[in-house]
């Protein structure tokens, strides 16, 4: 089992929160797709969940679970 927290870009998503993503992580921050792509050639089954409510500051979150049978 395998559970990430990270920055994540999405299209539509606030100018602040794009800014904070790049200011905070911006060379290894990815969309969605990419951070799939990382985990899928390991794990058989991954839920992906992106989030902007876990602060009160604009930021977007990917929540990664991914599990190996």
């Amino acid at each position: 089992l395998l559970l990430t927290l990270d920055g994540c870009y999405q299209d539509g998503q606030s100018s602040i929160a794009r800014y904070l993503l790049d200011k905070d992580r911006g060379a290894y921050v990815r969309k969605e797709a990419g951070y799939r792509a990382l985990v899928e050639s390991v794990f058989e089954k991954i839920e992906i969940f992106i989030r902007s409510d876990f602060s009160w500051i604009p930021y977007t979150w990917i929540v990664m679970r991914c599990v190996k049978i």
